[in-house]
């Protein structure tokens, strides 16, 4: 039972759309590390404290505590809490990994979104937002950021790599 609740709920590959994850960390075993771990099997939670550290794969997540609610198989919920929470994970037919980190990463597997709350910042392919919040809707690859009563949204954008002069 506590085995079926830990495969079913610490698909950490959650975190990335099944699309744009790479295909072999899917295959690869879970690797968790924490102080404390505490299973309630009965009301589908798992909590994780203490210098968490989750991976598979490509797909790291490290957190001061880590809770996840699943509802039957599945899981239905993440939240990692941490000063910063910080994920990474190597998109497919990308050479960088996407980072985030935040003070609070939730993520709801039915909404498909990733959302950072306090200090909240996400970096992909040299590009960076950061901002108090920052919602990531994994489904429609839509990025919404916010800074809240403590400042501005930063946005940095990179020129291509491989720009090309153009003649004319």
């Amino acid at each position: 039972m506590i085995r079926r609740h830990l495969k079913a709920g610490l698909l950490l590959l959650g975190l990335a759309p099944a699309a744009a994850a790479l295909d072999t960390d899917r295959q690869q075993p879970i690797s968790i590390k924490a102080e404390r771990v505490t299973i309630d099997e009965r009301h589908g939670v798992s909590t994780y404290s203490g210098a968490v550290e989750m991976r598979q794969g490509s797909l790291t997540l490290e957190a001061d505590k880590v809770e996840v609610r699943r509802k039957g198989e599945s899981m239905d919920s993440l939240r990692a809490e941490g000063r910063p929470a910080r994920f990474s994970q190597l998109p497919e037919g990308r050479s960088e990994k996407v980072i985030g980190e935040a003070q609070r990463i939730d993520y709801i597997t039915s909404e498909g979104i990733i959302s950072l709350r306090g200090e909240a910042l996400l970096r992909q392919d040299g590009d960076r937002f950061s901002g108090e919040s920052i919602d990531y809707d994994l489904r429609r690859d839509h990025i919404q950021a916010e800074g809240g009563e403590s400042g501005r949204v930063e946005v940095l954008f990179l020129p291509p790599k491989d720009t090309e002069n153009d003649d004319e």
